[in-house]
């Protein structure tokens, strides 16, 4: 009986022993084998070229299927397809503290011509079954060239800008025939700033041309327009500058040629100009005169500029008047005879060119006189004075306060010689 529990116990402490170091053994010969396998492989992980983390898997099922991906994949020499202008997709195998990077071109147009090029150089043929098993999977939501929504631009004149979809759906179709939702993410704005004219096109274009464009515009909370975008560009204009919201929906169909479909909305806080109107107080006049530029319709950031095409001895320039802008050309006596071309430009105006006549003042009309002359009052009677006033009133539409100031730069003298000023009366 002794020997007998003797030898029960040495066969115990036996496998005591033995039996952990097994299994010790064993798992160093699993982990430094040269197959991967479920208990070597603690994860695997899929990233595209930029190494973005597209997933991650610990499953045992899930490292089982990637491990038969490669095992089932047949040995090629040389592959028709460039692939070294494709993107793969990125797989790593994580075995004990190596790691083993492979990459997988997968082929869109033929799930039949999908390669998978080792972590030492080889080139694999990766089974159709396999290859369409990953590409209806979203990891291949990224290898579609139209994979989320589109970015429209729009354009004014000589420029562009990008404009970003506040929010929309996009799906794409898989080998297996079936739509799914893109996984890729979307650039999202809740609203894109823009200017609009009333005598220019609102231009949107797409580099994937929706089947539909519709255009809601708001004022405040009033929908003033709603319709499709081309009766948009020919209906809709606004006469005075506003603030106004667009709202662009555009939908793109599902059809065969295709493999997405989905549709966008993009939010405007829009700018509305409406071309400025500009008035001229004469177009002839004589020294002693002072010709006013009025422009109405004008915003605070609008560029306004006037030119002449004759030396004035200044740079006219256009002073903020209310809502208004108005720029004062004194005529001096050296423009006597003479013809001004008047040019004004604006950011949302055509040029428009006024031509002024300046005419010789009648030598009977002129007279030497001292700022101290006690005749100035008489020749300056009461109509001519009211009749002069009433003119200055209009130009600038209000009566001017005691601390009003309408003028930007220095005076100048009216004349070369600051001891002899002609005064011009009638």
């Amino acid at each position: 009986m002794n020997n007998g529990r003797k030898t029960l116990l040495r066969i115990i402490l036996f496998f005591i022993l033995f039996i952990p170091a097994y299994f010790a053994a064993y798992n160093i010969w699993i982990m430094t084998g040269d197959n991967f396998s479920v208990e070597n492989t603690t994860k695997v992980e899929i990233l595209d070229i930029e190494g973005n983390l597209l997933a991650e898997y610990t499953d045992r099922n899930d490292i089982k299927s990637f491990i038969k991906t490669l095992d089932s994949a047949t040995s090629v020499s040389t592959v028709i397809r460039p692939l070294e202008y494709e993107k793969p997709l990125i797989l790593m195998f994580y075995k004990g503290e190596k790691t083993f990077t492979y990459g997988m071109y997968l082929s869109l147009e033929n799930t039949n011509d999908c390669i998978i090029k080792t972590f030492d150089g080889n080139l694999l043929h990766m089974q159709q079954t396999d290859a369409e098993k990953i590409l209806n999977t979203p990891l291949s939501d990224i290898l579609y060239p139209n994979n989320n929504l589109p970015v429209a631009k729009l354009i004014q004149g000589e420029d562009s800008y990008n404009i970003y979809p506040r929010s929309g759906e996009w799906e794409l179709r898989k080998p297996d025939g079936n739509y799914y939702i893109s996984t890729v993410p979307n650039f999202i704005k809740e609203s894109n700033a823009a200017k609009a004219y009333q005598n220019r096109a609102f231009d949107i274009r797409f580099g994937i041309e929706p089947d539909i464009l519709k255009v809601e515009v708001k004022e405040g909370k009033e929908i003033i327009f709603s319709d499709i975008y081309s009766n948009f560009t020919e209906q809709f204009t606004c006469d005075t500058v506003k603030d106004l919201e667009y709202i662009v929906t555009a939908e793109w169909y599902q059809k065969e040629e295709t493999d997405f479909y989905g549709n966008a909305t993009y939010v405007f806080d829009v700018k509305y100009f409406v071309p400025a109107k500009f008035d001229i107080s004469q177009i002839e006049a004589v020294p002693g005169e002072i010709v006013a530029v009025t422009a109405y319709n004008m915003t605070a950031d609008d560029k306004l500029n006037i030119i002449t095409d004759v030396d004035l001895g200044f740079e006219p320039k256009f002073v903020s008047f209310g809502a208004n802008r108005v720029s004062l050309i004194p005529i001096s006596r050296d423009l006597a005879g003479k013809k001004i071309n008047l040019t004004v430009t604006s950011e949302v105006n055509e040029p428009i060119i006024y031509h002024i006549k300046i005419n010789e003042s009648a030598e009977s009309s002129l007279k030497k006189m001292t700022a101290n002359d006690e005749n100035v009052a008489k020749h300056l009677t009461a109509a001519a004075q009211a009749g002069r006033l009433e003119r200055y009133n209009a130009i600038f539409g209000a009566p001017s306060g005691i601390n009003d100031k309408y003028w930007t730069e220095k005076f100048i003298l009216p004349g070369p010689n600051p001891d002899k000023i002609w005064i011009g009366y009638g």
